[in-house]
C-alpha cells in the first residue's frame, strides 16, 4: 500500500517513493517526508503486504510503475536492495540510499540478533528481534513478513553496475547494517557517499 504526502506547492516533477528498511514504519520517516513535502516534492511511501522477497518486488514495482513521472527511489537496508534489484526496469532518476545492505548480509545478522530464531514459525509476521534496540517510540516499529525474512538468506541479488546517480548514507551504531558494508555501494562513477552519516538502527 501507498501512503501519500501531498507537496504545500507543487514544484517538482519527479515523485519521491520510500522503500523502508526492516522493521519501519512510516513513522520513522515521517520528519523528513513532512520536510519534502513542505519543500514541493509528493512523497510516497510503500508498506510492505507481506509474502517474500519475489512478492515485496512485485509490490515495489507494481506501486512505482502506476506513478505517471519518472520515480526517485529512497531505499533503507533491504529496501535499498529493492530499489537496485528494480532499477532497470522502473528507471528511476535518481536513488537515495539509507544503511543499504546485500539480502544475504542482513540475513546473517538478523540471525545473530538474540530472539529472532525462536520466533520463525510462530504465525506470519514477526516483530523486530531482541538484539535490536527499540525506539523510544513504539509506533516507529512494525512487523515483517516471516516468510521475507527466512528467504533474505539466500535471495540472489547483485547491485547492477549501471544505475542513476545515487547518494548512499552509512549508518553508525545499527546492529543489522555495518557502515563499512554500506559504505561499499557508493564505489562507481554514479554512487557516492555523503558527508552525514545516520545514528543507529531508528534515524
Amino acid at each position: 500500500m501507498l501512503r501519500f504526502d501531498a507537496p504545500e506547492a507543487g514544484r517538482y516533477l519527479a515523485p519521491i517513493v520510500i522503500l523502508p528498511g526492516l522493521f519501519q514504519s512510516l513513522a520513522c520517516w515521517r520528519a523528513l517526508t513532512g520536510v519534502l513535502a513542505h519543500r514541493g516534492w509528493e512523497v510516497y511511501f510503500l508498506e510492505r503486504e507481506g509474502g517474500g522477497w519475489e512478492q515485496a518486488r512485485t509490490q515495489a514495482f507494481d506501486a512505482v510503475q502506476g506513478l505517471e513521472a519518472g520515480p526517485i527511489l529512497f531505499g533503507a537496508d533491504v529496501g535499498a536492495a529493492l530499489a537496485l534489484s528494480l532499477c532497470r526496469r522502473l528507471g528511476p532518476m535518481a536513488m537515495a540510499l539509507f544503511a543499504p545492505c546485500m539480502p544475504t548480509e542482513l540475513a546473517g545478522r538478523l540471525a545473530d540478533s538474540s530472539g529472532l530464531r525462536d520466533k520463525f514459525g510462530r504465525g506470519h509476521e514477526v516483530t523486530a528481534p531482541a538484539g535490536i534496540p527499540p525506539p523510544q517510540d513504539d509506533s516507529f516499529g512494525c512487523t515483517e513478513s516471516s516468510r521475507l525474512l527466512a528467504e533474505l538468506a539466500s535471495v540472489a541479488f547483485e547491485p547492477p553496475a549501471l544505475h542513476a546517480p545515487t547518494i548512499v548514507f552509512a549508518a553508525d551504531g545499527d546492529p543489522l547494517v555495518a557502515a563499512g558494508h554500506s559504505l561499499s555501494f557508493a564505489q562507481g562513477k554514479h554512487a557516492k557517499a555523503a558527508a552525514s552519516r545516520l545514528g543507529g538502527r531508528w534515524w
